[in-house]
């Protein structure tokens, strides 16, 4: 899911995605629900800082079905921020 904003300095944006809308609510989401299997959210995020820097920041999140949040990953390599050439 591709999306655009322009922010300035401690701004935050948040954009929102239904998690179990890519299941058909069978056996994996069930799965998902009963602790069987776990749901890993990996991405990255491209930007330019205000001096024209290019950058990547990366992240990880395990979702927790039974309260529905989203827990850090502190796996090394999956949350980075880094210069772009």
């Amino acid at each position: 899911m591709e999306t655009h904003a322009f922010l300035v300095s401690e701004e935050p944006f948040f954009f929102y995605i239904n998690v179990s809308s890519g299941f058909s609510y069978g056996e994996e989401y069930k799965a998902i629900q009963d602790g069987t299997k776990i749901l890993y959210l990996i991405g990255y995020v491209d930007y330019s800082d205000k001096f024209g820097n290019k950058h990547r920041g990366g992240y990880a999140r395990q979702y927790i079905y039974r309260t529905s949040d989203l827990q850090f990953v502190a796996q090394e390599g999956y949350n980075y921020d880094r210069n772009q050439q």
